[in-house]
């Protein structure tokens, strides 16, 4: 165990990450969108019924650094507004192209995220 400044115990795992997140890379967009897409592709699955393993803990966190990552880069590289399209037309296409819109159990859904 390391001792933080605060004098609080805290796993070696938790401070590399800790450093890894200060010394953070620049992800570009395309390589950010990709893996994002992997992501909403097995989430497509999972909503369709493919067989396919659910997220786990680390594939969530991983989905969600990036994530923020790419929005809280500083400019030219903050591609918040990029993602924020790119996700809402990839939904907005499944969304058209499938019978999810016509489906009661996920309207509430739908309708929340486009008229709020």
């Amino acid at each position: 165990m390391l001792r933080h400044p605060g004098d609080q115990r805290v796993t070696t795992k938790v401070f590399e990450l800790c450093m890894a997140a200060s010394e953070r890379k620049t992800i570009d967009l395309e390589q950010g969108w990709d893996f994002m897409q992997k992501g909403i592709t097995k989430l497509k699955n999972i909503l369709e019924g493919v067989p396919e393993t659910q997220f786990c803990s680390e594939d969530y966190m991983m989905l969600y650094t990036t994530i923020y990552n790419m929005c809280t880069q500083k400019p030219p590289h903050d591609y918040s507004q990029q993602l924020y399209d790119k996700y809402r037309e990839s939904f907005e296409e499944y969304i058209t192209s499938t019978s999810i819109g016509d489906n009661p159990k996920f309207c509430p859904l739908i309708v929340k995220d486009n008229f709020a």
